[in-house]
Order: C-alpha cells, then sequence, then structure tokens
C-alpha cells in the first residue's frame, strides 16, 4: 500500500447533505444515494506498520510537474478570490464527467451495479470531449454563481471567448481556438441523462446545459468581431445547480492541467476533500465508472484506466500538495486534508 501521507486518526463523520441536480447527496461522503454505493467497509482499512508517507520532494518530477508545484505555492500566497482566480463547478458536471477524447458516433454510455450514465446528441454535431468542454462548464458556472443570471454572453468573436476562458488563442489544426467553435456547439447541444436503480427504485434525471443561444461568429476569421455578441441561456435547472450546488475550484490550476483525467481528479478530490472526515475508500472500479470514459469494460480495460489515473493523479498532486491519500491494488483511499479552495 501507497500511502500520500500517514493517516490521521479516525473522526466521526457528520454531514447536513442536500440534494444536486442528479438526486444524489451533496455531501461528499460516499452513500448508498451516489454511485459509490459499492465502498468497502471503512473499517478494514489498516495503517501501515513501520511505512513512511511517500516523500514527493524527493521523487523525479517532470516539468509540468514543477510548474504546477509553484503554482500551488503562488496560490496558497494569494487570495484566490480577490484575485480573480476562484471559479466554480456544479456538482452534476463532477458525476457527468465527459469523454477524454473523440467518440465515433453520438452515443456515449456508462453504466455501474446501480447507475447508467447517458449522453446524447446530434450525429452531425458529435459529442463533447477533451479539455475544452471541461473548461468552458466552469466558465459557465462560474458566470452564473457571480452573476446570478441565466444568460451568459460568449463575446463577439472565438477569440475573444477564448480569452474569456483563459486559453490560448492560437490557430492551426491544433489550437485552442481553432477547435473551441465546434466543441461549444457539442457541449451547449448535447443531453445527459442519469437513471440509478437503487433498492429496486428507477431514478432518473435529463440535464440540458443550455436552453437556447446563438454563436454569430465569423467561420472564415476566429479574431473578426461581429456586430452582436454570441450567448446561451443556460436551462433553469442547470443554472440552479450553479447557484445551489457548486463547489470552488482553482481556476488557474484547470488552466495549467493539460489532461482531461486530471482535471477531472483534481475537481472531484477538491470536492471530496470539503467534509470528509475519516478515511474513505473508493474502489478501482468505482472510479472508472466515473473517470474511465473511453476504456473498455475489461480487466484489461480496468488495469489500463488504473494506470492512468495513478499517472494523472501525480500530476495533480503536485498542484494539490495538501491532498492525503492511500492506494493499494484494489482501492483509492480518501485520507481527511484540506479543501484546495475553502468555500465563501
Amino acid at each position: 500500500m501507497r500511502c500520500r501521507h500517514l493517516e490521521s486518526e479516525d473522526q466521526a463523520a457528520s454531514a447536513t447533505t442536500t440534494s444536486d441536480l442528479f438526486g444524489m447527496d451533496a455531501s461528499p461522503l460516499a452513500s448508498a444515494n451516489t454511485p459509490f454505493d459499492e465502498s468497502p467497509n471503512v473499517a478494514a482499512i489498516k495503517r501501515p506498520v513501520g511505512r513512511p508517507a511517500v516523500n514527493w520532494s524527493t521523487r523525479d518530477k517532470s516539468s509540468q510537474e514543477r510548474d504546477l508545484f509553484e503554482l500551488s505555492l503562488e496560490i496558497e500566497q494569494r487570495n484566490a478570490q480577490e484575485a480573480g482566480n476562484k471559479g466554480f463547478i456544479a456538482t452534476a458536471m463532477i458525476y457527468a464527467s465527459l469523454p477524454h477524447s473523440a467518440i465515433e458516433g453520438a452515443f456515449f454510455k456508462r453504466k455501474s451495479n446501480t447507475h447508467t450514465l447517458t449522453i446524447l446528441n446530434d450525429p452531425d454535431i458529435g459529442l463533447p470531449y477533451g479539455k475544452l468542454p471541461r473548461v468552458m462548464t466552469a466558465f459557465l458556472c462560474t458566470e452564473a454563481k457571480l452573476r446570478g443570471e441565466r444568460k451568459i454572453f460568449l463575446g463577439r468573436s472565438q477569440a475573444e471567448f477564448a480569452n474569456k476562458l483563459g486559453l490560448s488563442r492560437g490557430g492551426g489544426q491544433r489550437g485552442d481556438i481553432t477547435r473551441l467553435k465546434d466543441q461549444c456547439k457539442r457541449l451547449f447541444t448535447s443531453h445527459i441523462n442519469l437513471v440509478g436503480l437503487p433498492n429496486d427504485a428507477f431514478h432518473w434525471r435529463n440535464v440540458n446545459i443550455s436552453d437556447k443561444g446563438m454563436l454569430l461568429w465569423n467561420p472564415h476569421d476566429p479574431h473578426d468581431p461581429s456586430p452582436w455578441e454570441s450567448w446561451l441561456d443556460l436551462s433553469e435547472p442547470f443554472f440552479n445547480e450553479c447557484i445551489d450546488h457548486a463547489v470552488p475550484i482553482e481556476m488557474d490550476i484547470i488552466h495549467q492541467l493539460r489532461s482531461p483525467l486530471a482535471i477531472d481528479i483534481y475537481i472531484w478530490l477538491t470536492y471530496r476533500y470539503n467534509s470528509i472526515s475519516r478515511p474513505t475508500p473508493v474502489t478501482w472500479k468505482q472510479l472508472k465508472w466515473q473517470f474511465g470514459a473511453n476504456y473498455a469494460d475489461t480487466e484489461a480495460g480496468l488495469s489500463a484506466f488504473t494506470y492512468n489515473f495513478k499517472k494523472q493523479l501525480r500530476v495533480v498532486a503536485a498542484a494539490y500538495p495538501a491532498a492525503k491519500f492511500m492506494i493499494d491494488p484494489t482501492r483509492f483511499t480518501l485520507l481527511p486534508s484540506k479543501t484546495h479552495v475553502a468555500p465563501s
């Protein structure tokens, strides 16, 4: 068993829970109402005897890890809210994680023993995937939370919207600005459905991020300003989710993380550490259900997911040094830790 930090003494867990858009407890602690309803018995976890915490400072770090660690130090020295770097993400989008890479067709589905997540769209448009939709979702949630309005303005050009998102405005086949409009269309028109079967009951939630909107950007020149500003209206349920069940995050970290899986892990850790007061184990199978968007439902798929999760977890840990956890062959255990961005 590998330990991120030595485990603290167990504390009695107590948290007031409210229901989010998917009908799940807003408390990060696992319960029968969340997809993590197969958690092993916490009492069965043993403290590692005679094994020190992993010393991350002595391990070889990539340039991205070094940059993220330096950024984490900067964040500790400033008030993120005053500096304008504090963002928000709706808890519904933490469970409804999008595909990491392109999906053929316009139908995406993930199943566990009790929950099924489906994302649908017009085949001519396709499904959102990768880093950009995650950054856009955080932007929409932050705008809704801070401004308290359903109508979100996106700028008079793609370049202006890219600037709002804190993205590169470079072109080229792989440039942010080149892919931005395509991912906007994919995200804003997708339909998300979550079906649950706890205790033989049948529960479902249908989610649209936006009810309507217009993208008026010049298709030939992303820098050419339109006479009018592009906009969208958030759906009322999604807007209420942003207002009532938003998790504070550090936007600088979101921008610096390159992998969509790393972004998902960072947001999930920030969310879960808000109220964890005892070791909370989650099996690799459970994590794959939530995060393993493009991995096969086989033992080989689970092995590949576990390997990549650990790889991206190391990157996230460089940006979030306070995160404490343990890893063993069957599960990932969260230990009580300071959340990365304290709620207002």
